[in-house]
């Protein structure tokens, strides 16, 4: 906890500009210190910051709460954006949720913003989402969004993944605003129901498409040898770029490529493929002079959801022809992509209609063609006497019933075992430590920790000590199992019907490990407590995967060429494609 914070702030001056009436004064200390902690990420807590958190959430609820405390209609914006901070510093303290609060504010006057500051997926009390509509539809837009930070760790909790389930069902008319926070829906959505995720998506889109900018006119004379890659993502240690590189290196070999670099600009940023930079950025008021005029045959989206500038591009008409594929690997469902590139080897092509809204195109091989990663294996693998069970699985894949799974794991295996979960730099905010609380009480401080947002080769290091890898459903990894497979560990793939949990099945089936490849939950325990008890079949499979050849595999670059052909195709026979019934994929 920085000093700055702990000095600058004190339950007496708190008080004394609320006893004092100094309202404004008092809004403006609270927001500072919740911004600190929207800004900083705290990743344990000593005593004396336990404390100074306890003294600063006891007094933030009790004076927020204060009937005649009414602070201006900015500031209440200010705290309904910080409602996901609210929510996690609330839990990470000794009063765990705001039930309580909001339950003396629904029994006031002039309650609705606080309300919406307060209420958060943690919370237990009910609350009508459609009286809040009815109240204010903007503001009540604004919280909705907002909440859906919560899918950052939040569905690791059976009751937070029931409210974010319960917050996907629901959806308003009046819901029509964009705000800088609608991308934390339309992306946290499949994590939260998968099987749903394209209701919220399909209504968001549609938003898009009638807000006022996306009628503006992109001027757009196709040259067949131009594409544009639009993404925030193209640098190398994004697994966006790691999966995709090779093809937009084939790209490169046979078009003119411009680079759309969306959001903040990137030091690390690779414009090393491409003839033209652009940066588009949202704001106010909307530039759209990097995209207009243009005169791209193809604009091409390696990932879409990841960030707002990427939604709200995917609804307007770029270019003729509009393809997503797998950088994130999830259907726009609704947006006005035109094709989905789909891995020949991996899709499950009775499930394409449900899956996309897209027309699906088969590419030779997996869909993706990953990078080698760049690290030097160290060796330093020793077994010991508590078997390190590796979880390298961002922070909204994990969920209440994976954790489940897990529990079920521990309570049957006869050895002591501990799971290491690797969440990436997700748990922002201050979501770390509830995050960290949930798991390790449904798993045990002895048995669990979690590790966040080190640096890439200490990721590698200590998957490299761990006996064996775990993925995550319903949401896999891809990069996650090239890192674990080229450390040559055991990974036990659960392959359901959706590219993100077929994908790490693939890359086994290529390495002639289809043992590994699970297709239920109790398959998944059984495999995982045979790795567990069976010291023999693990090293066999360690051994297998030392002798494999990863570049003639993993590695092999093939299927990349067929890309740029692809793409070639798609220019020359869009239309009578686009003339054609149904939604067949198109296989080339």
């Amino acid at each position: 906890m920085s000093a700055d914070v702990n000095l600058s702030l004190t339950p007496a001056r708190l008080l004394a500009a609320y006893d004092e009436k100094r309202f404004e004064e008092l809004a403006v200390m609270l927001l500072d210190i919740l911004r600190h902690f929207r800004q900083h990420t705290h990743r344990g807590l000593d005593g004396e910051s336990r404390h100074f958190l306890d003294v600063f959430v006891k007094h933030f609820l009790h004076l927020f709460t204060q009937e005649d405390f009414i602070p201006s209609e900015p500031q209440m914006v200010k705290f309904i954006e910080l409602n996901p901070t609210i929510s996690n510093l609330v839990a990470m303290s000794s009063f765990r949720t705001t039930d309580a609060f909001v339950e003396i504010l629904k029994n006031q006057k002039l309650n609705f913003a606080k309300i919406l500051a307060l209420y958060s997926a943690r919370n237990t009390v009910a609350i009508d989402r459609r009286m809040l509509f009815d109240t204010e539809p903007g503001l009540a837009t604004q919280w909705y969004y907002c909440f859906w930070e919560g899918y950052r760790g939040g569905c690791a909790g059976r009751e937070t993944l029931a409210q974010l389930r319960e917050h996907l069902r629901f959806r308003d008319a009046r819901m029509g605003a964009i705000n800088n926070y609608v991308h934390h829906a339309y992306f946290g959505c499949t994590y939260a129901d998968f099987e749903n995720d394209h209701l919220l998506k399909r209504h968001i889109n549609r938003i898009f498409q009638q807000w006022g900018p996306a009628q503006t006119p992109i001027v757009n004379r196709p040259d067949r040898r131009r594409i544009a890659l639009i993404t925030a993502m193209w640098f190398p240690r994004q697994s966006v770029y790691r999966c995709t590189h090779a093809f937009v290196k084939a790209l490169a070999g046979e078009f003119d490529l411009t680079l759309v670099h969306l959001g903040k600009d990137n030091p690390d940023l690779d414009t090393s493929l491409f003839k033209e930079v652009r940066r588009f950025r949202m704001g106010s008021p909307l530039d759209l002079s990097a995209l207009t005029p243009n005169d791209w045959a193809i604009a091409y989206f390696p990932d879409i959801g990841m960030n707002i500038e990427s939604i709200f591009l995917s609804n307007l008409r770029l270019a003729p022809i509009q393809i997503c594929g797998y950088g994130h690997p999830v259907s726009t469902f609704g947006s006005k992509v035109d094709y989905w590139l789909g891995g020949r080897d991996i899709e499950s092509l009775e499930d394409h209609e449900r899956n996309y809204s897209e027309r699906l195109v088969l590419v030779p091989g997996s869909g993706v063609a990953p990078n080698r990663p760049d690290y030097v294996p160290r060796g330093n693998y020793a077994p010991g006497e508590v078997l390190q069970i590796s979880c390298a699985w961002s922070a909204q894949k994990i969920n209440y019933p994976l954790l489940e799974r897990l529990r079920r794991i521990l309570g049957r295996s006869r050895r002591p075992i501990h799971f290491r979960f690797y969440t990436g730099g997700a748990l922002v905010e201050n979501a770390l430590i509830p995050t960290r609380q949930v798991i390790c009480d449904l798993l045990g401080v002895p048995h669990a920790d979690v590790v966040e947002g080190i640096p890439y080769s200490d990721y590698m290091q200590e998957i490299e000590r761990g006996d064996f890898n775990l993925d995550s459903y319903p949401f896999g990894g891809y990069a996650t199992a090239i890192d674990a497979l080229y450390l040559r560990k055991p990974f036990v793939a659960w392959e359901g019907t959706k590219f993100y949990n077929r994908s790490a099945a693939s890359l086994l089936r290529r390495l002639g490990l289809e043992e590994l490849i699970v297709h239920d939950g109790e398959a998944y325990e059984e495999l995982a407590l045979r790795l567990i008890h069976d010291d023999g079949y693990r090293g066999q499979l360690s051994a297998a995967l030392a002798g494999a050849n990863l570049d003639a595999t993993l590695f092999l670059r093939g299927d990349a060429a067929s890309v740029a052909r692809i793409f070639q195709y798609l220019i020359g026979h869009h239309a009578m494609l686009r003339g054609q019934p149904g939604r067949e994929p198109v296989n080339i």
